[in-house]
């Protein structure tokens, strides 16, 4: 049997899920996941891995409606038109969230759970080598798409501007085509 760790803060029983926070505090209200608050304080919680793995082991949080894909898309604002990259990847059937600068992506990422950033390489606040190390380091599993010339290895996919059906197709090849709820 595993050594009983105890788990201090939700994104510690979130990173021993393997989920991210938000979906740590769903699953204890919507499937009873075992968390333990210390004298009814509302702010603090923790938790013991061998009942969240005795809880996984009879509950079925992962049988829970589909949800698309998300994405954060960075990518510049055109007066008068919406952004082809953005349409193409929400016709797909992804989830789109759009960030215009470097630092909204950021925090975009810290208040919603997504799975990637497609990053429009013509920013103007930060290069996009910089967004992209900063990405790594903070989300190291999410994907990281960038449209533009020169391919930072901080990016798991170069696509080269103008071609936004070769970022929905690798969308697609990664994920799969979403389903329809």
């Amino acid at each position: 049997m595993a050594e009983r760790q105890i788990l201090n803060t939700w994104k510690e029983i979130a990173a021993y899920l393997s989920r991210g926070v938000r979906t740590a505090q769903r699953w204890e209200i919507s499937y009873k996941l075992p968390v333990h608050r210390p004298n009814g304080d509302a702010q603090t919680v923790y938790a013991f891995s061998d009942e969240i793995d005795a809880w996984l082991e009879r509950s079925k949080p992962r049988n829970v409606s589909y949800i698309r894909p998300t994405f954060i898309v960075v990518d510049l604002m055109t007066p008068g038109a919406l952004s082809d990259l953005k349409l193409s990847i929400e016709q797909a059937k992804f989830n789109v969230l759009t960030s215009y600068t470097s630092s909204e992506v950021i925090a975009t990422a810290e208040k919603y759970e997504v799975d990637g950033f497609v990053v429009d390489a013509v920013l103007l606040d930060k290069h996009p080598a910089e967004l992209g190390r900063e990405l790594r380091k903070l989300y190291p599993s999410k994907i990281r798409v960038l449209v533009g010339e020169d391919c930072p290895d901080v990016f798991d996919a170069c696509i080269p501007p103008g071609n936004i059906n070769a970022v929905v197709d690798w969308l697609i090849a990664k994920f799969g085509r979403p389903e329809l709820a």
